[in-house]
């Protein structure tokens, strides 16, 4: 896979580290979908011109997906949508996904069940998109460690 995955904490600058580091402007067309403003159903589709997609907020579809489903088909269905962008970045020349996610498996764990269950299947779903993904920035305050 040739897809990237920023993440870190909330608030910590991780959107503003894939503006600069992925200099925008020298993509013809971007797309930048944020996740806690549209549906999970409502991601990019294959036949999609841009050459760079930036996928923010991913913890939300997640949080869709785990209200929704058991664990195990939240993840079988995350990997299909990994599966599906890696083959969408195949299919076009010089395309780039790029996947932003704020951690939210830290500190107080929560009381109610179903947010118990949506932490834990994004632990989960971000171990699965980092086995999955090419490349994988941790950014933290504003800056970012390449982990993989």
């Amino acid at each position: 896979m040739t897809l990237y995955f920023v993440m870190g904490g909330a608030c910590n600058g991780k959107a503003e580290w894939v503006r600069s580091h992925f200099c925008l402007g020298q993509y013809p067309r971007v797309s930048w979908i944020k996740a806690y403003e549209c549906s999970y159903y409502d991601w990019i589709s294959e036949d999609s011109t841009d050459s760079l997609v930036v996928v923010e907020g991913i913890e939300y579809w997640i949080r869709d997906l785990s209200l929704q489903h058991e664990s195990d088909k939240v993840r079988q269905i995350w990997k299909e949508t990994l599966l599906n962008w890696d083959q969408w970045e195949k299919d076009g020349c010089k395309r780039k996904l790029v996947i932003i996610g704020s951690d939210i498996t830290r500190g107080i764990v929560p009381v109610e069940k179903a947010d118990r269950k949506w932490r834990d299947d994004a632990g989960w779903t971000f171990q699965d998109t980092v086995q999955l993904c090419d490349r994988v920035d941790n950014i933290w305050y504003g800056i970012g460690q390449r982990m993989k």
